[in-house]
C-alpha cells in the first residue's frame, strides 16, 4: 500500500470513500468515490493539478499517470489517504471439512493474510521449523523417467490428485524452477510437467521440491488456495474466516510512464 502526503496546493479534485463518482468532484463536498473515476480524467489532468484523497480512507486499486507533468498526489482532511492493492472478503462458506470459500469475482488472487499477518499457500510438505530452507520443507524426487518433464517421488504415492498444483524444483541453493503439474499418478507418485525445467536444471534423484496451491493440499490451519477456474479463494480453518485479505493487484499502487515533476 501506499501512504500520501501533503506536498503543494492547487486546483483540486477530491476523492473520498463517501463520495460518488457522479459528483463533479471539484470540492470537499462533492467528491468523487474511486480511483476507477481518477483514471478517467488522467488524460485530461494539466500542470498544477492536484488529486486529492480524504484522510483516513483507504482506495483500492491502481493510479495510471502517463505523459503528464506537475500533477500532485495528496490527501486532505485529517490524517493520511492510503492505495492499497488487497481486500477483505466475507460471506464465506463450509464446503468440506474445515475448508472454506469465497468467490473473488473478477479478482486474481496473489497473496493472503489475516489480520495484516501473511498466511500460507496450501502446499506439501507442510511448513514447519525456523526456516523455509529447512529440509524438512522439502520433498525429493526418487526416480527419473525424463530428465526434463517426469520424475516420482515415493512420498507422494497414495496421496490425492495433485493436477494443476505448482512444483517448484531446487535448481541450486537460491533457484527454483516453478512448473505446473500436468498428470499425476498416485499409485507410483509419478509427476509430468507441463513446462520443460530446460537442460540446464535437469532433473535428477535426490533433487528438493514442494508443492502448493492445490485444493488437496489444504490442511493446515489458515491455509489458503485460489482457483482461477472457478475465481474462488479457499481457506483452511476450524472456525469461519475472519480478517481474511488477499492481494488482487499484481502492480504498483501509482504507475507513471514519461511523467515529470511528479509529487
Amino acid at each position: 500500500c501506499l501512504s500520501l502526503n501533503v506536498y503543494s496546493q492547487g486546483r483540486n479534485y477530491y476523492v473520498s470513500n463517501s463520495g460518488n463518482d457522479k459528483n463533479s468532484g471539484l470540492s470537499e463536498q462533492t467528491p468523487w468515490k474511486t480511483l476507477n473515476k481518477v483514471n478517467s480524467i488522467v488524460g485530461s489532468l494539466n500542470s498544477g493539478d492536484i488529486i486529492s484523497f480524504n484522510g483516513g480512507d483507504e482506495f483500492f486499486g491502481l493510479i495510471s499517470i502517463f505523459n503528464k507533468k506537475g500533477i500532485t498526489l495528496t490527501s486532505y482532511g485529517s490524517g493520511k489517504a492510503t492505495i492499497k492493492g488487497s481486500k477483505l472478503f466475507t460471506g464465506w462458506t463450509k464446503t468440506i471439512g474445515n475448508i472454506w470459500e469465497v468467490n473473488t469475482g473478477d479478482d486474481k488472487v496473489y497473496n493472503s493474510f489475516k489480520n495484516k499477518k501473511g498466511l500460507i499457500n496450501a502446499r506439501i510438505p507442510d511448513l514447519i521449523g525456523t526456516s523455509e530452507d529447512d529440509p524438512v520443507n522439502y520433498l525429493k524426487i526418487t526416480s527419473v523417467q525424463n530428465v526434463n518433464t517426469e520424475f516420482t517421488c515415493s512420498e507422494l504415492i497414495g496421496h490425492q490428485d495433485l493436477v494443476g498444483a505448482s512444483v517448484l524444483i531446487t535448481t541450486n541453493p537460491h533457484t527454483r524452477s516453478w512448473q505446473t503439474i500436468k498428470a499425476f499418478n498416485s499409485s507410483t507418485g509419478k509427476i509430468t510437467l507441463s513446462g520443460d525445467i530446460s537442460s540446464k536444471y535437469n532433473l535428477y534423484k535426490g533433487r528438493s521440491f514442494w508443492i502448493q496451491n492445490n485444493f488437496n493440499l489444504l490442511t493446515q490451519q489458515d491455509e489458503w488456495y485460489y482457483d482461477s477456474n472457478v475465481n474462488k479463494l479457499y481457506v483452511y480453518s476450524t472456525t469461519k474466516p475472519v480478517n481474511i485479505t488477499a492481494t488482487t493487484i499484481d502492480d504498483n499502487g501509482i504507475y507513471t510512464k514519461y511523467c515529470s515533476d511528479m509529487t
